[in-house]
């Protein structure tokens, strides 16, 4: 989940934006760090904990899907604060002018995600894993 999201953030859209003012660019790269050792102690969790993966991978689980989680109370609520999904002064800098199967680029890269975070946690979870 981070990789995704850093590649796209740290460009002239988000991180490089001069516009944006210097203190916001500051809480978005806080954001993308936060989000990135999240993962990776999640990953930790998940891969180096051997036959503890049955109380590990929910515990991985919910740390990643805190920082998707979050994404999508900031995208729901957006018209409350005066977010955007899609700025139109960046559109044309990224692919498909942000947009994937007619939805904002980052709703659909962050809502597969989070279906893949939870269908490896269901498999790590399923009758005979625990012993592997």
């Amino acid at each position: 989940m981070s990789a995704p999201a850093s590649t796209f953030d740290l460009t002239p859209t988000h991180v490089l934006n001069q516009s944006w003012p210097a203190h916001a660019r500051l809480h978005e790269v806080w954001l993308l760090s936060a989000g990135a050792l999240i993962g990776c102690f999640a990953v930790y969790l998940i891969w180096f904990f051997g036959n503890s993966r049955r109380s590990e991978s929910p515990l991985a689980c919910a740390l990643m899907s805190c920082m998707l989680c979050g994404f999508f109370i900031a995208a729901g609520t957006a018209s409350l604060y005066g977010g955007l999904l899609i700025d139109p002064a960046t559109a044309h800098l990224m692919p498909n002018q942000d947009r994937a199967f007619g939805m904002p680029l980052n709703s659909f890269l962050f809502g597969v995600s989070w279906i893949l975070l939870l269908a490896g946690t269901t498999l790590t979870l399923a009758p005979g894993e625990a012993a592997r």
